[in-house]
């Protein structure tokens, strides 16, 4: 997943959280503001059970997950993503894996298929003034496209002030997409969002579980579309 992913207005899709979210927090995922491409760094719409609430909330975040024990003055650089095949091991992750683990609401992702000279068979790259070709990922059933993707979160005391943020969990591309990337953002099932939200459930069974499982059936359509990167 190269960081790129976006989020409707949607009606229908979301019925499964309606059991754990608030009348309030569903109207409100419900009735989102459109991000078409939304960017790493940015503030998104994130689902998470804190061990000191009683039920999962829909709030902001900063996509790019900063570590409780993170003494840099610049946040991390490659933390958007997490890839699966090691975050119970990496410092970076393993807390989150088994106490802090989140849902982020999307309508699709995007990623990027680099253009290729027909003559060289070279790869081009922006240099060469050329702009891949991006690609959107989503649903193939277009009156459903709810997606909740696998997340890791984290509260953090940053440049003076609390900031909580997350990062999408990654596994191992699946046909038809490991044409275009060798990565993909884990979808959960809804049969998995309660105990994939609970701060009580911190042993990591959970977390294989759902990284394991095999993607949703009805993924996926792919749609051209040009993009600036």
């Amino acid at each position: 997943m190269c960081g790129r992913y976006k989020l409707e207005p949607l009606q229908d899709g979301w019925e499964a959280l309606a059991m754990l979210l608030s009348p309030q927090d569903l109207a409100a995922l419900r009735n989102v503001e459109p991000q078409l491409d939304i960017r790493p760094t940015t503030q998104i719409p994130v689902i998470r059970w804190a061990k000191d609430e009683s039920s999962p909330r829909l709030v902001k975040m900063r996509w790019g997950l900063i570590p409780p024990r993170w003494k840099n003055e610049r946040p991390p650089a490659f933390s958007i993503n997490a890839r699966c095949e090691e975050a119970t091991a990496k410092p970076m992750w393993r807390d989150a894996v088994r106490y802090q683990r989140c849902l982020i609401p999307a309508t699709g992702w995007h990623e990027w298929t680099p253009l290729v000279d027909e003559s060289t068979g070279e790869i081009l790259t922006r240099g060469d003034g050329r702009t891949p070709i991006k690609e959107r990922a989503t649903l193939s059933d277009p009156d459903s496209p709810a997606l909740c993707l696998a997340g890791l979160w984290a509260r953090a005391r940053f440049r003076g002030e609390e900031i909580e943020s997350c990062a999408i969990v990654t596994r191992a591309a699946v046909p038809p997409l490991i044409a275009i990337h060798d990565r993909m953002p884990i979808i959960v099932g809804p049969e998995y969002y309660r105990d994939w939200l609970d701060p009580t459930v911190t042993d990591t069974g959970i977390f294989r579980e759902v990284t394991e499982a095999d993607p949703p059936a009805r993924i996926i359509v792919i749609e051209r579309v040009r993009g600036t990167g």
